[in-house]
């Protein structure tokens, strides 16, 4: 997964209003998202979920990921 790949138009007006005119597009000076980046729930949670039952820390695994 390479976050920089991740385009600015999936970023939701109501996250654009709430950093103001800041740039939301990844890069040298946005590398860690806004905690209310809607882009993270469809990238970071499934990827971390994933990585917990690979390594076996995922007490109640699902498959579907």
């Amino acid at each position: 997964m390479r976050l920089p790949s991740w385009p600015i138009a999936e970023q939701s007006e109501v996250v654009a209003s709430a950093y103001g005119d800041q740039d939301l597009s990844f890069g040298p000076e946005y590398i860690i998202p806004k905690p209310f980046d809607p882009r993270l729930i469809v990238k970071i949670a499934p990827a971390v979920a994933k990585a917990a039952m690979d390594s076996g820390v995922a007490t109640r695994p699902d498959r579907r990921f």
